[in-house]
């Protein structure tokens, strides 16, 4: 049916030689009055999203304002990309289940089988507030839990940035040496840059690190970050694609995001 036959309005009743003036200006105002409250109930139906006719038709009434159901995008100088596809093409919860399923498939590429989540029900994925392509996740294995920040492209099908660790109960300070062998337990990647420590937050904790890029530009960094003395480290993993804003970093670390660790 044709979208301006389903909202008709009533035509004026012929006056009779016997209506007075006061009886046709009460008819008009009648049909004014039922004219004025279809176009306010279609235009709120329409700004709602219950009939959407703005986006059904966007020909004939693109001009009619309606809600936005997404959240709006933040600029971020960390952890943002830009959207390119837009909210109505490819709503958030679309995004995150297609984000969702890139990262199932990317963490076997890097992490040992002990540490790859058994299914998609065993992890906890979320999307970070005020980002839309940014979600954190964790999920629990027998070397504790490991948690991960991820930045998706905008239709989720890549990872453009990932920060992902967990804490291993260990006494010694990190070394090179410490860090080769601690993250060769826990990850399948193998390392290409050079190994290098330095002191951090003061001296009050050692960094150790190994930082590279791959052929196609990737980089990519593993290394360990002594958490407290005779407690644990922290083990990490951080990636950084051309679309990332961290790109230019040389460190997984923002305190060498400039110098790198070597």
């Amino acid at each position: 049916m044709d979208i301006q036959q389903s909202i008709q309005t009533p035509l004026p009743v012929p006056s009779s030689p016997s209506e007075t003036p006061k009886e046709k200006r009460g008819i008009l105002f009648e049909v004014i009055f039922v004219v004025a409250f279809l176009a306010v109930l279609f235009a709120i139906l329409n700004y709602s999203n219950i009939l959407p006719h703005s986006k059904l038709f966007p020909d004939l009434f693109g001009f009619l304002p309606h809600k936005n159901s997404e959240q709006p995008e933040q600029n971020n100088n960390i952890t943002t990309v830009p959207t390119i596809t837009s909210a109505v093409s490819f709503p958030q919860q679309a995004l995150s289940q297609q984000a969702k399923e890139t990262l199932l498939d990317f963490l076997p590429t890097i992490l040992s089988p002990s540490l790859v989540p058994q299914s998609s029900s065993t992890i906890t994925f979320k999307q970070n507030e005020g980002i839309r392509e940014s979600f954190s996740t964790l999920w629990d294995t027998k070397e504790g839990t490991v948690s991960a920040i991820m930045v998706s492209s905008s239709d989720g099908t890549n990872i453009s940035q990932m920060y992902l660790s967990f804490l291993k109960p260990q006494s010694q300070v990190p070394t090179v040496e410490l860090a080769q062998t601690t993250t060769s337990q826990f990850f399948s990647i193998q390392p290409k840059g050079k190994w290098g420590c330095k002191p951090i937050y003061v001296n009050t904790m050692t960094f150790c690190e190994n930082f590279w890029e791959e052929e196609d530009g990737e980089r990519l960094g593993l290394g360990i970050i002594g958490v407290s003395p005779q407690e644990s480290n922290l083990v990490f993993f951080c990636q950084h694609n051309k679309d990332s804003k961290l790109y230019s970093w040389k460190s997984c670390q923002n305190e060498f995001a400039e110098t790198g660790v070597q």
